[in-house]
């Protein structure tokens, strides 16, 4: 008996297409056209959304298993629920890591680069030193090298 054949179109993660493609050959597959694929704009916000929620289930997976999660809350309405929670989590998170970055280098930049201490200047031979503030950092000046004490 002749089957009538069919024509499908795969779309699969290049690691994974030899596997698949071995797969079909063992079912009775007879024509394997393999050749480029250019995404139209719909394919790549699929392909976009797929991969989002596959980190967002990664990511739900690892919560589920960890010290905070708590197993007597509310369970979600939806995975569209569950999703849109990760999504809004997401972005409050990146927002954090991004303050915290500008605050520790605000933090690097405003920490004294001298030795400033009050121990520093009360040598016998620092008698002849005056302190002045430029710039809101002492600098110290010693008087009798600019003719100020002879």
């Amino acid at each position: 008996m002749i089957a009538r054949m069919s024509k499908y179109d795969f779309i699969l993660y290049a690691g994974q297409s030899d596997d698949f493609i071995e797969r079909l050959r063992e079912l009775g597959l007879v024509d394997v056209t393999c050749r480029g694929w250019e995404p139209s704009e719909g394919d790549r916000q699929l392909v976009t959304a797929i991969e989002g929620r596959t980190k967002a289930l990664a990511a739900l997976e690892r919560f589920r298993s960890s010290e905070h999660f708590d197993a007597a809350a509310r369970p979600f309405a939806s995975g569209d629920e569950a999703y849109e929670r990760y999504g809004r989590t997401a972005q409050e998170r990146a927002a954090l890591r991004t303050e915290i970055g500008q605050t520790e280098k605000a933090a690097e930049e405003a920490r004294p680069w001298g030795d400033f201490s009050a121990d520093r200047g009360t040598g016998a031979d620092d008698e002849n030193l005056q302190y002045h503030m430029r710039n809101g950092l002492p600098e110290r000046h010693s008087l009798s090298r600019h003719g100020l004490l002879d």
